[in-house]
C-alpha cells in the first residue's frame, strides 16, 4: 500500500502533530490514494479525495464501510492498494479526538447548548456527544462559578486546568464547566473573596442538563460571605456540593417574591435587621444540630450564648424550638431567607 502500513502509528501520528478533522481526512485518502469520508452523528459530512486517485467511469466505486458505536460513520473507496482491516476503525478514532480538539473550551459551542437545553431531542443530543467524544452512560459533574466576573473567570481557568473538561459555556451570571465525575474541590481549591463557586452530583452525559439544574441550584445556596451560609459543608473547600443538597432543591424553584411574604421568612429577616447575621448563624448550628451545647461547639461559642439567641428567636416566633419537628421547620425557613435575602441571581 501507498503510505500505510500500520494504522495505528500513522493515526497518532496525525494526532501528535494536532491535526484537524480535515487534514486527518486529507492524509488519510493520499494515504491510500483514493476517497475517505466521514459523516458525524449531527450530519456534518467532510469528503477527501487523493489528488493521485483515478475516477472509475466504468464501474459502481469500490466502497468499504464502517459504522463506529457512537454513531459515527466512516468510509473509503476507490483505494488504489490494499487497506489494512483497522484503518477505517482507527481513522474513527482519530476523528472523534480531533473533533474534540477542534472544539474552542471557551466559546459558549453548538454541542454544549444542545446538552444543557431540557427540551433537546434525543438525536440532537447524541449528535452533541459524539461531538464533546462523550457516550451517553459516562458520568459528569458540572461546575457552576460566579461572582466577580474578573475574579470569577480566573477560578474558572483554575478549574477547567485542574479537571478533566469536556466544555464550558458562559452564562450572563456565571459560567458553567462539563467536567469529568472525578472532579473533587480539592484540585482546586477554595474560591477567593468575591467568587462563588458549586458543583453538581454524578449524572450520566445525555442527563447533563440535570446536571447543570442541580450545580445551579447549589450555586444558590452559595454567599459572598465567609459566615455560614444554609447547608454550609466546610469539607467541601468552599464549594457548594449539589449531590448533597437532596430535596432542599426544590426551594430553588419557588419565585423570591412568594417566599418573601412568608411570616417565618418576614420573622428571620427582622431579627437579621436587629441583630446582625450573627444570629441566622447560630440558628442554623441550632437546627442541624441536636442540642444548645452541640451548635455552641460547633460555633465555638458558649452555649448560655447560644440558648440567649435561641430565646430571642422562639419569642419572634411565638413558639417553641426545642422539639425536632420545630427545628426542621426552621431550617427551612432558614434555606427560603437565604434564597431571598442573601442567595446570588442566576440566570441560564
Amino acid at each position: 500500500m501507498a503510505g500505510i502500513t500500520d494504522a495505528v502509528q500513522f493515526f497518532d501520528g496525525l494526532l501528535t502533530e494536532a491535526r484537524s478533522r480535515e487534514a486527518i481526512l486529507s492524509q488519510a485518502a493520499v494515504a491510500i490514494r483514493g476517497t475517505v469520508a466521514v459523516r458525524f452523528p449531527g450530519g456534518d459530512r467532510i469528503v477527501r479525495v487523493s489528488p493521485a486517485a483515478e475516477p472509475q467511469f466504468t464501474r459502481q466505486p469500490n466502497r468499504v464501510n464502517y459504522h463506529g458505536p457512537d454513531g459515527i460513520h466512516v468510509w473509503h473507496q476507490d483505494a488504489a492498494d490494499g487497506v489494512p482491516d483497522d484503518f477505517l476503525p482507527r481513522l474513527a478514532v482519530a476523528l472523534r479526538i480531533a473533533a474534540h480538539w477542534d472544539r474552542a473550551p471557551g466559546d459558549a459551542n453548538h454541542a454544549i447548548q444542545t446538552l444543557f437545553r431540557p427540551e433537546t431531542a434525543a438525536g440532537a443530543k447524541t449528535a452533541a456527544l459524539a461531538e464533546l467524544s462523550l457516550l451517553a452512560e459516562q458520568p459528569i459533574r458540572v461546575l457552576a462559578i460566579g461572582g466577580n466576573e474578573k475574579l470569577a473567570e480566573h477560578f474558572a481557568e483554575q478549574g477547567a486546568r485542574s479537571s478533566e473538561l469536556y466544555a464550558r459555556m458562559r452564562y450572563p451570571k456565571y459560567e458553567a464547566l462539563l467536567v469529568s465525575a472525578s472532579f473533587t474541590p480539592e484540585r482546586v481549591g477554595p474560591p477567593p473573596q468575591g467568587v462563588l463557586a458549586a458543583f453538581s452530583g454524578v449524572f450520566p452525559a445525555d442527563r447533563a442538563d440535570w446536571a447543570l439544574r442541580n450545580a445551579q441550584d447549589a450555586l444558590r445556596f452559595t454567599s459572598l460571605s465567609r459566615q455560614r451560609s444554609p447547608l454550609h459543608l466546610s469539607r467541601d473547600e468552599g464549594w457548594r456540593n449539589g449531590g448533597e443538597l437532596h430535596s432542599i432543591a426544590a426551594l430553588t424553584s419557588l419565585p423570591r417574591a412568594k417566599l418573601r411574604t412568608l411570616e417565618d421568612v418576614q420573622i428571620l429577616e427582622r431579627l437579621r435587621k436587629a441583630h446582625g447575621d450573627r444570629v441566622l448563624h447560630v440558628l442554623e448550628a441550632f437546627a442541624t444540630t441536636t442540642s444548645v451545647r452541640g451548635a455552641g461547639s460547633e460555633l465555638y461559642m458558649h452555649r448560655n450564648t447560644v440558648a440567649h439567641w435561641v430565646r430571642k428567636a422562639e419569642q419572634a416566633f411565638g413558639y417553641s424550638l426545642s422539639q425536632p419537628y420545630a427545628r426542621a421547620v426552621l431550617f427551612v425557613s432558614l434555606c427560603m431567607h437565604h434564597l431571598v435575602y442573601r442567595s446570588p441571581e442566576i440566570t441560564a
